[in-house]
C-alpha cells in the first residue's frame, strides 16, 4: 500500500528511483572536522519536478472523532465527511492535530491544521493550493489531493535544557485508495517536509581544501534532521554551485578516512533534529550538543 500511494506522482517516483540507481553508488564525501552553521530553507513544488530532491513522507494518523484536546473554531457542518486526524512530528512526542472534509467532487481538499501548536483549528488555518488528480496502480484505483503550497506548521523538539519551537514548511497529501472492483475506500494522509537545512562545509578534494554547499533533507517526514541511515545530505562534490541527486548519500554518523595503507582516522558527525550548527570531530568526543542548538526562541 505504501508503496502504491508514492507511485501516483510520476515525478516522485522517477526522482527517488534516480537516486537509488545514482546516489547511492557514489562515493562517499568526507566534511573536514569544524563547527559548521546552518539555516532553515524551503522547497517549493517546483523543487520536486526538478527530480533532485524528493524528501520522503510521514503517514498521518486518522481518529475518527474529535478529541476533547482540541477546539474547532468553526462549525463542523462547514465539512462534508468530516474527519480528524494527527501527525508525529518533532522529538517530543507532540501531534499536530488536523480536520479535513471532502469538497463537492469528492476530493479531500477541505483540509485545516493546526498550525501554532494551540489545539485549536481555525478557519485561518486552512491548507490552500490543492491539485487533484485520478490515477490507476494495478488492481486499485486513486483518488488524490495534492497540496502545491508547503503548510507553515510550529514543531515541538526536546532540547539539553527544554522545550524549543520551530517553523517547519511540509506539503501535505491526501488520498483514497480502493480496488476496481470494490466500493470500500481507505483514505491515506502522508506529510512531506519540504524544509531542509543548508550550509556550507570544507572538503579536500585532490588534496586542496574547498568550501562547498550541502543541505540535509528529511527524507522520513516527521520533522528531525537526525535520523541517521534515513535521512538525506547533499554535498556540492564539484563546487558548480547546483546540488543534485546522484550527489546525495544516506545521512552518516561515522565516517573513516584512509591516510595511508596503515593509518587510518574515524570521524563523528553530530546532527541535532533541528539545529543551527552541526558538528564534525575526530574519534568519539563529548561534545556540548547545547552550542549547535542555538537560541531557545522561537
Amino acid at each position: 500500500m505504501r508503496f502504491l500511494i508514492r507511485k501516483r506522482w510520476f515525478f516522485l517516483f522517477c526522482g527517488l528511483l534516480l537516486f537509488f540507481l545514482c546516489g547511492c553508488k557514489g562515493r562517499q564525501i568526507s566534511p573536514i572536522p569544524g563547527i559548521y552553521p546552518v539555516k532553515l530553507k524551503a522547497l517549493s513544488f517546483f523543487d520536486l519536478l526538478s527530480r533532485d530532491f524528493n524528501p520522503g513522507s510521514a503517514m498521518g494518523k486518522l481518529v475518527g472523532s474529535k478529541p476533547d484536546a482540541v477546539t474547532l473554531q468553526f462549525s463542523d457542518k462547514k465539512l462534508d465527511h468530516l474527519e480528524f486526524g494527527f501527525f508525529q512530528l518533532g522529538n517530543n512526542n507532540t501531534k499536530v492535530w488536523f480536520a479535513m472534509g471532502r469538497d463537492l467532487a469528492g476530493y479531500w481538499t477541505d483540509f485545516y491544521v493546526d498550525q501554532n501548536l494551540d489545539f485549536q483549528i481555525t478557519e485561518k488555518e486552512k491548507v490552500t493550493g490543492f491539485q487533484t488528480h485520478d490515477g490507476t496502480f494495478k488492481k486499485f484505483r486513486t483518488k488524490e489531493a495534492f497540496a502545491l503550497v508547503p503548510v507553515p506548521l510550529l514543531i515541538s523538539y526536546k532540547g539539553t535544557t527544554g522545550e524549543y519551537r520551530k517553523l517547519m514548511y511540509f506539503f501535505i497529501s491526501v488520498v483514497d485508495v480502493r480496488g476496481k472492483n470494490s466500493t470500500e475506500t481507505e483514505s491515506v494522509v502522508e506529510i512531506y517536509t519540504a524544509s531542509i537545512l543548508e550550509g556550507r562545509v570544507q572538503i579536500r578534494v585532490k588534496n586542496e581544501l574547498q568550501w562547498v554547499g550541502f543541505r540535509i533533507v528529511d527524507n522520513n517526514g516527521n520533522g528531525c534532521f537526525d535520523d541517521f541511515s534515513k535521512d538525506l545530505i547533499y554535498i556540492d562534490s564539484n563546487n558548480d554551485g547546483y546540488l543534485k541527486a546522484k550527489e546525495s548519500q544516506a545521512l552518516f554518523e561515522f565516517f573513516t578516512v584512509k591516510l595511508s595503507k596503515k593509518e587510518k582516522k574515524q570521524y563523528q558527525v553530530i546532527v541535532l533534529p533541528n539545529p543551527q550548527k552541526i558538528a564534525v570531530f575526530e574519534g568519539i568526543k563529548n561534545y556540548d550538543v547545547g552550542d549547535l542548538e542555538g537560541s531557545m526562541k522561537q
